[in-house]
């Protein structure tokens, strides 16, 4: 019986680094534009480089993590990105990502 959920899901013969290197393609375009929102933010342009670069390297994190948020799936225990991959909780624990998940 075919799955409600049409999205693929992560391709299980590849291996936890492979997993990995597409989950952070995934992200890729998420923190450019975190650098894009940043860019926008009054007074941000005026910061030398070396603070602009402190201040993202040190919020960014944060900022994917509640997007990462909104992107997983409660029900199915899942979390979908904007390529279509889904991938499920035992695809990030075996991408180390398990102190993330509780």
């Amino acid at each position: 019986r075919p799955s409600m959920n049409m999205c693929p899901r992560a391709d299980p013969s590849k291996s936890s680094q492979e997993i990995w290197e597409d989950f952070s393609l995934s992200f890729s375009p998420a923190v450019r534009e975190v650098v894009e929102f940043a860019k926008h933010i009054p007074g941000f342009n005026t910061l030398s480089q070396t603070d602009q670069v402190s201040l993202l390297k040190a919020g960014t994190f944060e900022v994917l993590m509640v997007r990462f948020a909104s992107m997983f799936n409660v029900r199915e225990q899942t979390v979908t990105f904007i390529s279509g991959t889904t991938y499920g909780l035992e695809d990030l624990r075996a991408m180390g990502m398990g102190e993330l998940l509780g």
